[in-house]
Order: C-alpha cells, then sequence, then structure tokens
C-alpha cells in the first residue's frame, strides 16, 4: 500500500512540473509578443537616424567638394603611354616627343606621330588600337563630317572609316609655317602664320590671302601694338569688327574655330616679360574677347602644336605628362 501511495505521489509532482514548465513558456511567448512593438520602435528611430546622419553628411562642404570633384571626373579621359603603345623618346629640346597631333572623332580618341619608326594615325576606342601607315609625316590633323584630313609635307590625307580615300600631293615648301588646319563656315582651310590660308578646291590647295567665309567675306586677325589686336572683314576695305586691348602685352593670336554663331581665338598674354611666364587663354569673338573661356596648361613635358579642337561648340584640349595623356572637354 505505500509503495503504491508513493508512486501516486510521484506521479502527481511529475505532472505539476510538467504544467509549470508549459504555463512558464506561455508567459515567455506573450512577454515576446508584447516586447515586438517596442522592437519595432526601436528599429524605426535606429532607420530614421541612420537616415538623417546620411543627409547631414551629404551637406557637409567636404562631401559636396568631393562629389564636384567626381563629377568633374566626367569631363576627362586618361590613358597611359602603354595604353596607347607609345614610348616618349626625350629630345635636344629639352622635351619628350609623344605624338604630333590629335582629335576626337566621336567616341574615338586619334592620335597621329611616328610611332617606332613609322608614320602612324592611330585609334583608340575602348581600349582598342586601330593604326593607319601613311608616306609621310604628319604635321596636324582634323575630324569633320566623317572624314579625318591629315596634314603633311608633301601630302593631304582624307580618311573614312579609318581607310585612306584620298591621297592629294602638293608642293608648298613653306607649308611647315602652318598654324593649324581648320574648319571655319564649312570651308576646309590650312591657316599659315602670316593670315593666309589654303583652300581645299576641286581636290587642291588654293591659297587665298585671307581666311573666307562661304559668302567670300575675308576675315583677317591682326595685332595693332603690343597689347592689342583686331579682327577685321574684308581686310581691303579697312572694316574692323573687333577691336581688344590688354593691360599686358600679349603674344600670338591664333583663330582656331567656330560654332554656328561665334568664332574662338587663342590669346597668348605676356604675364611678365622678365621671366617669360604666358598665359594662354581661349576667348570668343562674341563677348568682344572681355571672357576667358578657359585658360590652358602650360606645356612642358611635350610640346605639341596644336592642342586644341573645337566641336559641335565642344573644347577638347589635351595635358600631356611622363605617366600619359588627358583629355579634358568641355562645353562653350
Amino acid at each position: 500500500m505505500k509503495k503504491k501511495t508513493i508512486l501516486i505521489i510521484l506521479l502527481l509532482i511529475a505532472l505539476l512540473s510538467i504544467f509549470f514548465v508549459l504555463n512558464k513558456h506561455k508567459k515567455t511567448e506573450k512577454t515576446e509578443i508584447l516586447k515586438k512593438p517596442e522592437v519595432l520602435i526601436e528599429k524605426k528611430k535606429e532607420i530614421q537616424k541612420e537616415t538623417k546622419s546620411e543627409k547631414q553628411e551629404q551637406t557637409k562642404p567636404e562631401t559636396q567638394t568631393k562629389q564636384k570633384k567626381e563629377l568633374k571626373t566626367k569631363d576627362e579621359n586618361n590613358y597611359t603611354w602603354d595604353e596607347l603603345k607609345i614610348q616618349p623618346k626625350y629630345m635636344p629640346e629639352g622635351v619628350y616627343y609623344t605624338f604630333t597631333a590629335f582629335d576626337v572623332a566621336g567616341k574615338t580618341t586619334v592620335l597621329a606621330g611616328n610611332f617606332d619608326n613609322k608614320y602612324i594615325i592611330r585609334f583608340f576606342e575602348d581600349n582598342k588600337i586601330s593604326d593607319v601607315e601613311i608616306k609621310d609625316m604628319p604635321q596636324d590633323i582634323l575630324y569633320e563630317k566623317g572624314n579625318l584630313y591629315v596634314l603633311c609635307y608633301k601630302h593631304l590625307y582624307i580618311l573614312k572609316n579609318k581607310r585612306i580615300i584620298k591621297d592629294i600631293s602638293f608642293n608648298i615648301p613653306y607649308i611647315s609655317l602652318f598654324d593649324k588646319l581648320l574648319f571655319f563656315d564649312g570651308i576646309f582651310n590650312v591657316l599659315m602664320s602670316d593670315g593666309s590660308a589654303f583652300q581645299l578646291i576641286d581636290d587642291k590647295l588654293v591659297r587665298k590671302k585671307y581666311l573666307m567665309t562661304k559668302d567670300n567675306t575675308a576675315v583677317w586677325v591682326k595685332k595693332t601694338s603690343a597689347k592689342s589686336f583686331e579682327i577685321r572683314t574684308n581686310p581691303d576695305n579697312k572694316n574692323i569688327d573687333r577691336a581688344k586691348t590688354y593691360k599686358n602685352e600679349i603674344g600670338s593670336i591664333t583663330l582656331i574655330g567656330n560654332s554656328s554663331d561665334d568664332y574662338y581665338c587663342i590669346i597668348d598674354i605676356i604675364e611678365n616679360n622678365t621671366t617669360g611666364n604666358i598665359k594662354r587663354v581661349i576667348s570668343s569673338y562674341k563677348d568682344n574677347f572681355e571672357t576667358e573661356k578657359q585658360i590652358l596648361p602650360k606645356r612642358t613635358y611635350s610640346d605639341i602644336k596644336n592642342d586644341i579642337k573645337i566641336h559641335n561648340n565642344i573644347l577638347y584640349f589635351v595635358i600631356v605628362n611622363k605617366n600619359g595623356l588627358t583629355l579634358k572637354f568641355k562645353k562653350l
């Protein structure tokens, strides 16, 4: 009888223990459920705090400056000499020879020069290089309306889709005195340093006393003193369109391109006669050359004769250094 009583007592104790454990588990679940809204509220507060912190970070001057710098990098393309397959060569003049001329054809950067003892027009796009070999040393190149014009000492090549479609021979002994190739008012010109120009007419370079427009209007840029210059239309009739005087002495003035309603010049401003420090600026005819639309970099590592091009109101210019080439572009 005693054994039976003891078993019953032990059974009751076991049942009570099971009931206690189950009841405690339910209370814990209920407590956790009650806690959930508080957890959500705390989480919401944390998210709001993080969002506020991000907004504050975005408005910090140093953050905005960093963002501006990141945006600026979109206005330039950088290439190393290895990417371009160019080996800079030190010259007796104290600079490095890298390439002779450049231009931009859509998304393609085009370079011309003497590469590996060959006269080459090099097309670079999406890390791919295409070369076109020519017979003469390129002096300048110009891309216009799907064609690439290549001026050499004895030849003017015209390329389309990276193929030579015309090879125009000429014999102009002083052609190396040119300033630049220029499409002005839709006409191809080899602009000379004395203000004259060679126009391409019926596959021949024909000399003109002045730069001419489509309506046969002559345009002439003339330095009138150490500190001034003027631009004339129909110079023989002495019509002055623009006259500009600077505080400092000026060096050369070069017409570099035009848009639908304006044209642009590079003016060399001599900031210090003793040191020979020169500031190269781009200004426009439309605002009477009052605004410096772009101050151009000094050329110390490699001297490229024409380091500026203008297409569709966009200015392109190159900066050359020991590591490679930076191509910058800016809307005018």
